[in-house]
């Protein structure tokens, strides 16, 4: 589809996106539902970011994406938040409607439909371990607080925001047990561990360290890593050689773009072909 003087546009606001494949998955749509729109990657500095959200209305932005680093900080710069943005704590979707910036967030359900459909794995009453405890983490560990599970334990390197997210979990008024770790505390808690999600970009770098021990894993885990590029990090290679059921980020890269999708043009996308374009990269 050619690019015209009406052609509208959406984009992704991270840093880094170089290794996105959202752009691939959301024009391949566009195109093939006709809508005269575009899909672009921006790579923008913390200090940048409310600059880049508020230039999305001044531009005529149909919305964006939000990312890596920006997730919960975007927060602070649009008009509105959906109840979804407000109880996750985070936003990946900006969508504009009657000249107002509304913040969402479609990775939670992105992460449970991932998880549920692509993994058959139901967490209601099993043992979490949630790495991380950023913008990502957040979703995450909401969504399972909210499905039941027994227990979650978090780590992260940052303290302040791992008891942060406790807090914020906590705050729900749940009966699932919340314990954060240290980080000497990882590898018998794997062990223990029904599901174990990697919320972090560690993996990411062939140089990256490994977390987890490959002797804690087991057949009777999921570990599920947010990554998807490479699409078998090193934690999802241990996973496996010791007969761990192993999921990437792929599928809910795919489904929570789907929703966001919808937000923005009110047309459902083909959340199959979605994802064979960005699997065939």
């Amino acid at each position: 589809m050619r690019i015209t003087s009406k052609t509208q546009l959406l984009c992704l606001l991270g840093h880094p996106v170089s290794h996105s494949k959202s752009p691939l998955m959301h024009n391949e749509q566009l195109e093939n539902l006709g809508i005269d729109a575009k899909y672009l990657a921006f790579d923008v500095l913390p200090e940048n970011l409310g600059e880049a959200i508020k230039g999305l209305k001044s531009l005529g932005y149909l919305g964006a994406n939000v990312t890596i680093p920006h997730k919960e900080e975007a927060m602070k710069y649009v008009d509105n938040l959906t109840d979804e943005a407000k109880n996750i704590g985070a936003i990946n979707t900006i969508y504009i409607k009657d000249g107002k910036t509304y913040g969402d967030n479609t990775d939670g359900r992105g992460f449970i439909l991932s998880l549920v459909n692509d993994g058959g794995f139901d967490p209601k009453d099993k043992i979490a371990l949630i790495i991380g405890a950023g913008g990502a983490s957040k979703a995450v560990a909401t969504k399972l607080l909210l499905a039941e599970t027994k227990k979650i334990y978090l780590y992260d390197i940052d303290t302040v925001k791992m008891n942060s997210l406790k807090e914020h979990l906590m705050n729900f008024g749940k009966d699932t047990e919340v314990i954060t770790i240290k980080k000497d505390e990882l590898n018998n808690t794997a062990k223990i561990s029904e599901l174990i999600v990697n919320c972090t970009p560690i993996g990411m770098k062939e140089t990256d360290i490994t977390l987890i021990d490959e002797n804690c894993f087991n057949n009777n885990q999921m570990v599920f890593d947010l990554i998807y590029n490479p699409e078998k990090t090193k934690l999802l290679q241990n996973a496996e050689k010791k007969g761990a059921r192993i999921l990437n980020g792929l599928g809910m890269l795919v489904y929570q773009g789907g929703l966001s999708f919808e937000k923005w043009t009110n047309k459902k996308p083909d959340t199959k072909k979605m994802f064979e374009i960005i699997k065939g990269v």
